[in-house]
């Protein structure tokens, strides 16, 4: 099937982002999976050498390495140029994916046929590393309180609940409409692109 890229965007952060990789490969529903993208933002942890290995045993179909750090929007934009998939899945690589996360954002896109939707997932923060933001933002937070929502409402939630870390998105849209690359950290540049979305009506986000 060529339904979804996964597109990965890492920095310096080797260890972690092979756990985030593992869980990919160990998932149910990679039969959905049309590419997996890893975009590395000059990292200098080994996490190159890592990504070069994986892509020569093909377990990634793209690997990009910037010869500069370019910041999460600009990484991002780069892997989406590449995604080939109908749908894409921006992941961080402190994302673990359950093992079922690929098979049931994919079986609601199909049972839906969600063609300017985004599909919004669960998220579970580490337990060792909780701050007073991520249990704010697990426990109601906007960030991921979307469990709040009425039945009625969770076919067109908010656009505070996009957040690129758990949703899956038609490719084709945000080709169009790609993350503003004025924002230089991983600091609201997902918030920034689901409210422009949201402000032209191309997207509905579903829970």
């Amino acid at each position: 099937m060529n339904l979804l890229t996964i597109l990965i965007t890492t920095y310096n952060r080797l260890n972690i982002l092979k756990q985030c990789l593992n869980a990919i490969f160990s998932s149910r529903g990679l039969n959905y999976v049309k590419d997996i993208v890893v975009v590395d933002d000059c990292s200098t942890d080994g996490t190159t050498e890592y990504l070069q290995q994986l892509f020569v045993e093909g377990e990634i179909t793209t690997f990009i390495r910037n010869e500069q750090t370019k910041g999460p929007a600009t990484r991002r934009n780069q892997g989406i140029r590449c995604a080939k998939g109908e749908y894409i899945l921006i992941m961080g690589d402190d994302v673990i994916l359950f093992k079922s996360t690929i098979e049931l954002f994919c079986k609601h896109i199909q049972k839906y046929g969600l063609h300017n939707a985004s599909v919004i997932g669960n998220i579970l923060p580490f337990p060792d590393n909780i701050t007073a933001f991520v249990y704010w933002s697990c426990n109601g937070g906007s960030q991921f309180g979307h469990y709040r929502l009425s039945d009625e409402n969770k076919f067109d939630a908010g656009d505070e609940y996009f957040y690129t870390c758990n949703a899956v998105t038609p490719t084709i849209i945000l080709k169009e409409n790609p993350f503003d690359e004025s924002f230089p950290y991983a600091r609201f540049e997902d918030r920034e692109l689901s409210y422009r979305l949201k402000k032209k009506s191309i997207i509905k986000f579903i829970i």
